[in-house]
């Protein structure tokens, strides 16, 4: 009798992996699938083997030259805060590229720049300051800081890149999202991926597919509709941005009193991001006022 128990125990345990095992597979199988309402607006996908042809035309002395599609330089004074990383660093390069006055170009960051082109090239010139975006009181010395000799003058306009961010994507839980707003949210005041469980009716996760476009009823605004702390933060931060739009610019700010202040936040032109399963569609690249 025991050994009867015994061995129909072992069945059922067996059937019970064996049924999570296939339903991993299943759901796996639907999470990694790109869904024809995202193919439609990014139908090109980038393969491996696009990868290693572009890496064969670089080694080969192909550049990418993007110095021709740059707008022409404006005489402005800009301050790019992140600058010292991948996407604030090319913010650099390319203003400078186009013509603009290094002096006339400033960079907050929380760590000095390591990159080559920054340090001993084309960004040797640019004035960088060791600043954390979270520290309200560091942002507006920093804004309010002189600008060295050479500089445009004082009347001229200044313009304000953000792209410091801490990106983490992986975190969902909403008792973690304060490690995500303290820079994604109230530095931009100052100035493990996931795995999505289906149903077996279910062809692909609730808003696996977020269509972005100009009718902001569309997106989402509740923390749980979001796929990260990371996306909620951005969202915030976001909101903040444009509602400071045609504000007056006041002598607390940093910038003149007496100015007006105009903000956008830019989005990406048909692109698919895509993070383990979670493609986000983006319609086209504006700034949303």
């Amino acid at each position: 009798m025991i050994l009867i128990w015994v061995l129909a125990s072992s069945l059922l345990l067996a059937v019970a992996v064996a049924v999570c095992y296939l339903y991993i597979q299943y759901n796996d199988k639907k999470s990694a699938q790109i869904p024809d309402r995202a193919l439609k607006y990014s139908p090109e996908r980038v393969e491996p083997e696009d990868v290693g042809k572009l890496s064969q035309q670089l080694r080969a002395g192909q550049t990418i030259e993007a110095t021709p599609q740059l707008p022409p330089k404006t005489g402005r004074r800009y301050i790019v805060v992140g600058g010292a990383g991948f996407l604030g660093g090319w913010i650099v390069v390319q203003l400078v590229q186009r013509g603009e006055n290094p002096k006339n170009l400033r960079v907050l960051d929380i760590r000095l720049p390591s990159r080559h082109d920054l340090l001993h090239g084309i960004g040797k010139d640019v004035d960088y300051m060791q600043v954390d975006v979270s520290d309200a009181e560091a942002v507006q010395q920093a804004f309010t800081s002189p600008w060295p000799q050479g500089s445009s003058p004082p009347s001229s306009a200044i313009t304000v890149f953000h792209t410091a961010a801490n990106i983490r994507f992986y975190e969902r839980a909403a008792s973690l999202l304060d490690s995500s707003s303290k820079v994604n949210v109230n530095g931009s005041v100052g100035v493990h991926a996931s795995r999505f469980l289906l149903w077996p009716w279910q062809s692909e996760p609730h808003r696996f597919v977020q269509e972005i476009n100009d009718d902001d009823r569309r997106l989402p605004t509740k923390h749980s509709e979001f796929f990260s702390n990371y996306a909620y933060s951005k969202y915030l931060a976001e909101q903040r941005v444009r509602a400071a739009d045609k504000l007056p610019s006041g002598s607390g700010s940093g910038l003149r009193p007496g100015r007006i202040l105009r903000t956008g936040v830019i989005r990406r032109r048909k692109s698919c991001q895509r993070k383990r399963g979670w493609p986000w569609v983006y319609r086209r690249a504006q700034v949303r006022r």
